[in-house]
């Protein structure tokens, strides 16, 4: 298959384009704006759990989180959904999401 040159510049320029003018910029600063912040978690839910452990040898790392991720709600910015893994095991695995 033959890619003819101005079609691959047009593309890649329109892909530039579209993701320097479409993206927001991101808040991450939490701005004058952002409000103060609010405590939603209290403490470690899981901290008498002992369901994850895959062999005797398993440790388990209480109060890490890892794995973090975040979506926004593209309609609404101010929806925003994390999840992240708590109490990780040595083995793979976390107490809970």
């Amino acid at each position: 298959m033959r890619v003819y040159a101005p079609t691959t510049a047009v593309a890649t320029a329109a892909l530039l384009l579209a993701t320097l003018t479409g993206a927001p910029p991101a808040a991450a600063d939490g701005g004058p704006d952002s409000g103060p912040r609010v405590k939603v978690s209290h403490g470690d839910p899981y901290a008498e759990c002992t369901i994850g452990a895959v062999s005797p040898d398993s440790v388990v790392y209480p109060g890490t989180e890892v794995e973090p991720y975040l979506s926004v709600d593209p309609r609404d910015t101010k929806r925003v959904v994390t999840v992240f893994q708590q109490d990780r095991w040595s083995d793979g695995g976390a107490r809970g999401l």
